[in-house]
């Protein structure tokens, strides 16, 4: 069985119209993720085929297609490790303490809000054969700042890390790195704690101020103020500790309570990079 992650569908998508937009091919399964309200589309869903060559038979035929009136992006779940490459490389094995040993997938972080998918794979190409260069897009098409580059073996990988980390694509000296499985914690990075609830502090008071946590370390400034775009945001700051490193939440400013309030309804459990954030008031 495969799996393959769907973004930015249309609210108005369901679990039916999904799966029928792979009709023909071994679906098993096709959901729409959304909110803990149980109303509300997060604007993507997965879908699971019985043949990993069904998964990869859709990623080819389906991804930027119109579906309801939105162009989606259509591609492998990063959520599981497939055990079989349908891209023809090594396969992906991941160690007990989820470091990654082996990949043909490589993470592109700092790129251009210009840089383009077309433009990943051009200045990839230099290293060797690229089977996919995806640009990540937010709901509302813009891009998130970083993407991924699957080339067709791990050497051809570590080629890339060598001679493109660093250099520069459209004006921004990118990053270039092995794409970690979800879930992994960076060799430099220690591993997130978290806090048990004091069940006797109470909530926040309602104010224009928000607390937003889960955040990857890769979020900057500009993503999270980018994270509540519409939402006449003031400021958004990534808190960092005494090494200038991210503490993983940032506040964000609105120039309303009640901008706030609709910032935390709409992006509250949605996905971030890979994490589902957590947005509520700000307890100064």
């Amino acid at each position: 069985m495969a799996t393959v992650y769907v973004g930015n569908l249309s609210w108005s998508t369901d679990n039916d119209s999904l799966g029928s937009l792979f009709k023909g091919l071994s679906v098993t399964s096709a959901e729409v993720q959304r909110f803990r309200d149980g109303t509300r589309s997060k604007g993507w869903g997965l879908v699971n085929f019985a043949q990993a060559e069904d998964a990869q038979k859709a990623i080819e035929n389906y991804n930027n297609v119109d579906l309801d009136g939105r162009t989606i992006i259509v591609r492998m779940d990063r959520g599981a490790t497939p055990k079989t490459d349908l891209g023809g490389g090594a396969s992906k094995m991941d160690s007990k303490d989820g470091e990654e040993v082996s990949s043909t997938t490589l993470y592109i972080g700092n790129i251009s809000w210009d840089t383009t998918s077309d433009d990943l794979r051009s200045a990839f190409s230099k290293a060797g054969k690229v089977i996919r260069a995806e640009v990540m897009t937010r709901n509302d098409g813009r891009s998130r700042g970083w993407g991924i580059v699957e080339m067709s073996n791990e050497s051809e990988c570590k080629n890339a890390i060598d001679t493109l980390n660093g250099s520069d694509v459209d004006n921004r000296t990118i990053r270039v790195e092995f794409q970690k499985p979800r879930g992994a914690v960076s060799s430099t990075r220690a591993p997130r704690r978290r806090r048990p609830r004091d069940e006797n502090v109470e909530d926040a008071a309602p104010s224009n101020s928000l607390f937003v946590g889960n955040l990857p370390w890769s979020c900057t400034d500009d993503d999270l103020k980018d994270l509540f775009s519409g939402y006449s945001v003031t400021d958004a700051k990534i808190q960092v500790g005494f090494d200038g490193r991210s503490r993983g939440y940032g506040i964000v400013s609105f120039t309303s309570t009640e901008d706030a309030q609709k910032a935390i309804s709409a992006v509250n459990g949605s996905d971030c990079d890979g994490r589902t954030v957590n947005v509520r008031f700000d307890r100064g």
